[in-house]
């Protein structure tokens, strides 16, 4: 259960309560604007309001002990309501009556086809989703001009028109196929996985396919997800060349998860092919799940993963960080047991010294406006084991910082200038051959984690893209042309800015040297 106890003096002297559910008004308790520090345990997130039912600024505080009103990011003595910070497992989204997570709150976890009957219609004014995407629609019944929100935090309606909301729902991921290029023919729109197209007639016929904005799939070329595999994020691929695969030989799909806590899916065959379980927890035995001395490839999705050889997490270990491993020459392959998350996280502080509103991250962030805290940042904690790519500006632009574990108390420490933070991303930890590719010169812009050799940079989307490269251990030759052809480039551990010893936008192949 969430729970905050408050004191009335700073360091936490004086009068002092606990509570475990929301507070409108502290005035009720005789406690208004007396606030000056509080502690929070562990598993437990709150909002607290500068006026009474949940009105003026907020500050978002996750567990931790703040020794005065700096450190909470209110004025000294203004706090007069608060209320707990849902925890979920399931697609979320909370949606407030005014903007900056103020005044009403709802909490929807399924369908919401008319929020006129629990009275919020054309009400919603900012928004903060905690899985799952969303979609919110003008009109109930889910009609009407519609918008994706994808995990995130809305201060301000800027992705959905304010007040104008009157339905909403969780949105699976989709493709829809076609039999022709260029989006002809027949056409079947899918939302979950597919282990056979010849049920449907459809084998070995898809030539071209269009995903939505927040879905990610992967497509194979034999039945029941075996054979070559290509993952394709949102987007419109007019042919099978642009999709990564030989014309008309789509035989199975499934849907790539989206998460937002640390995730692993293990494959029971090389190359993401067989069975695929997606684990989210801590896994002491994978015999009761079916699973035992099977893995063969890995995805990381968030945080950081220990394998171990055997039950109860003994025996060799293997540290997986996020990133696609299509071999086991990261892990013992058919000889892993149990798993647990090893996430690395980073604290990020308003002011500096580490005071003012806190936030902890343990997943890349590619935009923090969403989470109300873009250009507010001043100092920042990494624990030990972890390291960080810090953005000056959103989707990983900018000058960028790379830090290693260590407390920053200002800006300067930081190597950014002050309050110009937007975006971040954990720095990968590895134990075997691992290579960093990046969209963008200076290691900005979308980022590949590759561990093995990749013969088709077509398949992860990524050919003729790479302008930056940061290799992190092994020794590397990079290819002009797909299949290990063309001109070849050494690459030795070390950080490539810019593309001075190769052709930018111009590797398609690549593969570590044993």
């Amino acid at each position: 259960m969430a729970s905050i106890t408050v004191y009335q003096h700073n360091d936490f002297q004086g009068r002092s309560e606990t509570f475990t559910a929301e507070v409108p008004n502290f005035v009720d308790i005789r406690f208004n604007d007396q606030v000056s520090s509080v502690r929070i345990p562990e598993g437990s997130t709150w909002l607290l309001y500068e006026h009474i039912d949940f009105q003026g600024h907020v500050s978002i505080l996750g567990p931790g002990h703040y020794a005065s009103a700096r450190a909470m990011g209110l004025r000294n003595d203004t706090l007069s309501s608060l209320r707990p910070f849902p925890s979920v497992v399931g697609p979320t989204a909370l949606i407030f009556k005014d903007s900056h997570y103020r005044g009403r709150m709802v909490v929807c976890n399924s369908p919401a086809p008319n929020l006129v009957s629990i009275g919020f219609n054309d009400v919603i004014s900012s928004a903060i989703i905690l899985n799952s995407n969303w979609t919110f629609y003008k009109h109930i019944n889910y009609q009407g001009y519609e918008v994706l929100l994808t995990p995130g935090r809305y201060p301000e309606p800027l992705k959905f028109q304010n007040d104008d909301v009157s339905s909403l729902k969780p949105t699976e991921s989709s493709i829809t196929v076609y039999r022709h290029n260029n989006y002809l023919g027949r056409t079947e729109t899918f939302s979950g996985a597919v282990p056979d197209l010849r049920s449907i007639g459809f084998n070995d016929e898809v030539s071209s396919c269009r995903i939505p904005a927040g879905s990610t799939w992967m497509l194979y070329q034999h039945v029941n997800y075996e054979g070559h595999v290509t993952i394709l994020d949102e987007g419109e691929y007019p042919s099978a060349s642009f999709m990564g695969i030989s014309n008309d030989t789509l035989s199975s799909l499934r849907p790539f998860p989206k998460v937002t806590t640390p995730t692993i899916l293990l494959f029971e065959h090389s190359n993401y092919r067989g069975k695929m379980l997606v684990i989210d927890e801590d896994t002491p035995s994978l015999v009761s799940l079916g699973f035992n001395d099977k893995l063969s490839s890995a995805i990381v999705l968030n945080g950081s993963w220990t394998l171990y050889q055997h039950v109860n997490y003994t025996g060799t270990t293997s540290r997986l960080n996020p990133g696609r491993y299509p071999t086991a020459t990261c892990f013992r392959n058919d000889d892993i047991s149990s798993l647990k998350p090893t996430t690395a996280s980073i604290d990020l502080y308003q002011h500096n010294d580490f005071y003012g509103r806190k936030d902890v991250y343990n997943r890349p962030i590619s935009d923090l406006r969403s989470f109300g805290f873009n250009d507010d940042v001043s100092a920042c904690k990494i624990p030990p084991g972890s390291t960080w790519m810090l953005y000056e500006h959103i989707n990983f632009q900018g000058q960028v910082s790379i830090l290693e574990s260590g407390n920053y108390p200002n800006a300067g420490a930081m190597r950014l200038p002050n309050d110009t933070l937007s975006s971040f991303r954990p720095f990968p930890i590895v134990e075997g051959p691992t290579i960093l590719l990046f969209q963008d010169s200076k290691y900005r812009g979308r980022m590949v984690v590759l561990t093995g050799a990749a013969s088709n940079f077509l398949s992860i989307g990524f050919n003729d893209k790479v302008s930056s490269i940061i290799v992190l251990k092994g020794n590397w030759t990079a290819y002009q042309h797909i299949d290990f052809q063309g001109i070849k480039t050494q690459l030795t551990p070390g950080r490539y800015p810019e593309p001075n010893f190769y052709q930018n936008d111009s590797i398609s192949s690549l593969k570590p040297q044993f």
